[in-house]
């Protein structure tokens, strides 16, 4: 598998389900704060674009288990509404917050993978979200990654420079598709081992 395989809507490729279809990782018990991130995620059913509001990622939301009397703090984080309050000092830093926790994890997958040739950016980032990506790639020009400012803006499949070592893209993703794919895959295992 390749590099680019393992990040963004290489996961598709690489036979792994899409974050909102996997199962979601339950709260330990008894956490006493947990960080909920409510989004709009762009999808496709039969053709037709629509979207859904995701929590952490994914449709259904996290499952949550807490005991009568634990106290629990949650913080709940929309990103089209901090996106929409920039100028709101609480609301620029939980966002700056996001994208460097995203550039994060980018950095410890490039270090296990030993690089990256691609970068992709799906779902409502990749959709909606260029001042977002923009802010993820910021200062991940060590890694070879770099945006043309233009195109990113323009909302360009393609966002990287022609000349750019890394291709960066940005689009919605066909979860119908994806969805039928896995569907597919599970009923040729099932008929494979009932044989």
């Amino acid at each position: 598998m390749s590099r680019a395989a393992a990040l963004g809507a290489g996961w598709a490729a690489a036979g792994l389900p899409p974050a909102w279809a996997r199962a979601q990782e339950v709260a330990a018990a008894p956490a006493t704060e947990l960080d909920l991130a409510v989004a709009r995620t762009p999808f496709t059913v039969e053709g037709r674009r629509a979207g859904a509001t995701t929590i952490n990622g994914g449709v259904p939301g996290p499952l949550l288990r807490w005991r009568e009397g634990d106290e629990v703090a949650l913080r709940v984080a929309n990103m089209q509404d901090l996106l929409a309050r920039l100028d709101e000092p609480p609301a620029a830093e939980a966002v700056e917050l996001f994208c460097s926790q995203a550039r994060q994890r980018l950095a410890a997958l490039t270090a296990v993978l030993g690089g990256v040739d691609r970068l992709v950016f799906t779902g409502g980032i990749g959709a909606n979200a260029p001042s977002i990506r923009a802010k993820i790639c910021d200062g991940l020009g060590y890694l070879g990654v770099s945006l043309d400012a233009e195109r990113n803006a323009a909302g360009a499949q393609v966002i990287s420079p022609d000349a750019g070592r890394v291709a960066v893209e940005a689009f919605a993703t066909d979860e119908e598709l994806v969805i039928a794919r896995h569907v597919r895959a599970a009923l040729a295992a099932s008929v494979a081992e009932e044989a």
